[in-house]
């Protein structure tokens, strides 16, 4: 970790009873924060989802993700409503979640053809972790060549271009997404000496629907270390329930080189 690294300003995400998406980068923040406490009811949840939906969109917010939340919420039986409520508001989901480290990698390399390097987006698949037969936590990344704009066309022969990498944690119950980590960088890269030129910024993104956890996000700059572009954010949670509160903290970091190969972890602080 880099100093924790060289942090600017601590930017913050207060994600408890927040509904939708949140995103923090290196440069600015946006944060909304709805409502306070745990919905301990099918309907409450449900009335809250569909009230935060109507907020989203009335502020010109995207509410795809409140509207699939809010559909396959109201899709599930009533026995695994009150399941999916239950799991929101056990501290000991949170605390495996924060507490289980990872290190996890992919991408295509130096030694593939250069139309696998090129090719955007490159997607690894999900590494899935049961943590029951309900709630999995789900593991995830991207690498995309952005286009150039004077040839309008993924810039897949230019001697440099500039990739964005993306690292997404999730916590998933009956298939829905209830908690999305994600911290990406873009950075430039050249086949000539096959480096990284630049890391050009970075940032955070989250998307909570659980009531009863608060999260904060604190974003270092990003930087090239190792002929690489590095970005990290450390993630802190409070988790409030009937006995108080418990509270917990972990880093996650982002690396990638220039042929679209990374690595990311997700670690105690």
């Amino acid at each position: 970790m880099r100093n924790s690294l060289a942090r600017r300003g601590v930017v913050t995400v207060l994600a408890a009873a927040l509904i939708g998406t949140g995103s923090v980068n290196a440069v600015a923040a946006d944060a909304a924060p709805h409502g306070t406490g745990a919905i301990q009811t099918p309907a409450a949840y449900v009335d809250h989802l569909t009230s935060e939906m109507a907020k989203n969109a009335e502020a010109g917010k995207d509410t795809t993700d409140d509207r699939r939340t809010l559909e396959q919420y109201k899709a599930l039986s009533p026995e695994d409503q009150e399941k999916y409520l239950g799991y929101l508001n056990d501290p000991k989901l949170w605390q495996s979640f924060f507490d289980s480290d990872e290190e996890i990698s992919g991408g295509p390399g130096a030694s593939a053809a250069p139309a696998a390097r090129d090719a955007s987006p490159r997607t690894t698949g999900d590494v899935v972790t049961k943590y029951n037969e309900d709630v999995s936590f789900v593991s995830g990344a991207t690498v995309e060549r952005e286009t150039s704009k004077a040839k309008g066309v993924v810039q897949a022969r230019d001697a440099s271009w500039t990739d964005k990498a993306t690292y997404t944690k999730k916590i998933k119950a009956f298939g829905i997404t209830v908690t999305k980590l994600t911290v990406w960088v873009r950075y430039e890269a050249t086949r000539s000496g096959a480096r990284v030129l630049k890391a050009l910024n970075s940032g955070s993104s989250k998307q909570n629907y659980n009531f009863a956890v608060l999260i904060d996000a604190d974003n270092a700059r990003p930087w090239v270390g190792g002929n690489r572009a590095h970005a990290e954010t450390v993630w802190e949670g409070k988790i409030t329930a009937s006995f108080g509160s418990v509270q917990l903290d972990k880093v996650q970091h982002l690396s990638a080189a220039w042929d679209g190969t990374w690595k990311g972890t997700f670690k105690k602080g």
